[in-house]
């Protein structure tokens, strides 16, 4: 299993066209089982995906004992499933941030 991160601070960059696209690529190409973990606030790479979902919880999944995968949701691409965003990860930005500053 591999993981990649796709992180900065600076807006505009193409970070969410970036994830969608390299989620697409390995979930449609290469026929793996993919997770797109959306963790903007702005959740552009969840409306994209169909994702969306009512209410303001993905910050719960750090905020207390919440299993990721049970906030794991289907796309209409194969094999593509997709954790949302909502705007209560507003904020999540700044901790990691902080998090980075201490290594």
């Amino acid at each position: 299993m591999a993981t990649i991160a796709i992180y900065s601070l600076k807006g505009g960059v193409g970070k969410t066209t970036l994830a969608v696209n390299l989620a697409w690529c390995a979930s449609t190409l290469s026929s793996r089982r993919t997770l797109l973990w959306d963790l903007d606030p702005q959740a552009a790479s969840t409306w994209l995906l169909g994702g969306a979902a009512p209410g303001d919880h993905a910050r719960a999944i750090f905020t207390k004992d919440v299993a990721p995968a049970t906030r794991a949701r289907a796309t209409a691409i194969p094999r593509l499933d997709l954790i949302g965003a909502d705007p209560s990860l507003r904020g999540l930005d700044q901790l990691f941030h902080d998090l980075d500053k201490r290594k």
